[in-house]
């Protein structure tokens, strides 16, 4: 099965969607696909929370216990490490590709 891997202080989380946590996502923020086309056409950056609700349900099948709480703490602790929000934007993606939302690179070098 795949997932997108974070790893923050040394600790990796896997992170995907199955069809529930897909369903349970778009009903607290809406189509995902939305945010990264706002992305694309405005560039300008989803806000924190929706990025953080992705997170949270991507989380939800290999890491229940994790709440929005604890992403932002590991989002503080991954920052200090030295990497940027703007990179939280492709594990987003990565997250929304392996739980079928759009089509990964590896998928679209097979075609």
């Amino acid at each position: 099965m795949k997932y997108a891997i974070w790893t923050v202080k040394g600790t990796e989380y896997q992170l995907r969607m199955k069809a529930r946590q897909c369903g349970m996502l778009e009903t607290k923020i809406g189509n995902p696909l939305n945010l990264l086309m706002k992305v694309e056409l405005d560039h300008t950056l989803p806000a924190l929370p929706q990025i953080v609700t992705i997170i949270a349900h991507g989380m939800l099948m290999h890491h229940p216990g994790v709440n929005e709480n604890k992403i932002y703490q590991l989002i503080d602790e991954w920052l200090e490490e030295g990497h940027t929000q703007t990179e939280l934007i492709e594990l987003t993606t990565e997250i929304l590709q392996v739980s079928g939302y759009i089509p990964s690179e590896e998928f679209a070098d097979e075609q």
